[in-house]
């Protein structure tokens, strides 16, 4: 968008994960209302899925080449439709709450770890790539697979600011879990991730209207995203990451 010179803002938050971390929970939980299709299935979620304000422009959605190959559709549709497409819901704002989606798009992406996933892989990579800040979730019982490390590693590398939140564990055992990530995980990766959080299992309450009944959670996790979105800095960091990604290897540069 930068380069094709469109406006700086709004940033773009993208969710990502393995299979079955929670993608959607934690969609849900920044944009403060329950608009992704949270899903048991692992892997329900197949193409990207844009959340934005009610009120909020969406020229940014209809520009030429946004997401590469991938069409926007224009009716609602389930997350589990399996085509190269894209699509925008619009969430109601709630004055009562902070409303982030007045700055940023917040994007529910793809696994990368299904059987299927090798399908899904160049929907998420056009995501990942257009993303100013990545929110990469991982659950308690598999915060260390191989293939979703390897994609994170990947995206630090890209220069993409990440904030790693950890899903799925006890209340009582959220901080020594997340002492053991940091120590077992994220020191071995590129530098770039500037938070670490856990989000125990929540309540049916908390699921069902996480901008007021899961605040506790929520909050620190919008600070954090909200500390990275000085428009005109974020999206420099990102084209400028983007830059020096593709160049680094390019036999040509």
């Amino acid at each position: 968008p930068a380069i094709d010179g469109q406006p700086a803002a709004p940033l773009h938050v993208g969710v990502m994960g393995g299979a079955g971390a929670g993608k959607s929970t934690v969609a849900n939980l920044i944009s403060g209302a329950q608009a992704a299709e949270s899903n048991p299935q692992a892997g329900f979620t197949r193409h990207p899925i844009a959340y934005t304000s009610v009120a909020g422009p969406l020229a940014w959605s209809g520009h030429a080449g946004f997401l590469g190959p991938l069409q926007r559709l224009t009716d609602p549709t389930p997350a589990s439709l399996d085509e190269d497409v894209y699509q925008v819901r619009r969430v109601p704002a709630d004055p009562t709450t902070y409303d982030l989606l007045k700055d940023f798009v917040v994007w529910d992406c793809p696994d990368m770890t299904t059987w299927a996933a090798a399908g899904y892989i160049p929907r998420l990579l056009e995501a990942a790539g257009l993303a100013d800040v990545v929110v990469f979730v991982a659950s308690d019982e598999r915060y260390n697979d191989e293939v979703p490390t390897r994609f994170l590693k990947l995206i630090l590398e890209a220069g993409k600011p990440v904030v790693i939140v950890l899903t799925k564990m006890r209340e009582a055992d959220a901080a020594p879990l997340i002492a053991h990530f940091q120590q077992e995980v994220v020191t071995r990766l590129p530098p770039g991730v500037v938070g670490c959080y856990a989000i125990p299992f929540l309540r049916p309450d908390q699921l069902a209207d996480p901008a007021r009944q899961a605040a506790r959670y929520r909050i620190p996790i919008l600070n954090q995203v909200a500390v990275l979105g000085n428009p005109a800095a974020a999206r420099r960091r990102s084209v400028y990451g983007a830059d020096r990604f593709l160049c680094r290897d390019c036999p040509i540069c």
